[in-house]
């Protein structure tokens, strides 16, 4: 009985190790850097009196092509973030605040190249129009 569960044990162990889709060391080189950004933040946009969008922290998650998770984060205060990625194409999923209200987070899809950290926006939408 022990024996089949040292078996068991070494494959979880090797399945971990062999199928995980987080960066080796060697790869810690590419992933995506970028700020997650609120916004609009008035109703109406004047070219004389522009209003920017503002930094917001919030939970952001990256999947792969497949939907699958590949790793899950908080932003920093000022909603910027760095995370290392093995080169691929990547969909940055912001996590809704609460679900079906107010600031609506906007999905995207990114491509890591290796050796390079891609930088992009995250939009929170207020939804003040």
């Amino acid at each position: 009985m022990k024996t089949k569960y040292t078996i068991l044990l070494v494959m979880v162990f090797w399945y971990a190790v062999t199928c995980s889709n987080r960066p080796k060391p060697e790869d810690l080189s590419s992933g995506i850097t970028g700020q997650v950004l609120l916004g609009p933040m008035t109703p109406v946009v004047r070219s004389d009196k522009i209003v920017p969008d503002k930094p917001y922290q919030a939970r952001i998650k990256i999947l792969d092509e497949k939907r699958e998770l590949v790793t899950e984060f908080e932003t920093d205060a000022d909603g910027k973030f760095r995370v290392p990625l093995v080169p691929g194409t990547y969909i940055i999923s912001p996590v809704a605040p609460r679900p079906n209200m107010p600031p609506h987070p906007e999905q995207k899809t990114v491509t890591v190249e290796k050796g390079k950290f891609l930088e992009t926006k995250v939009l929170f939408d207020t939804g003040i129009r």
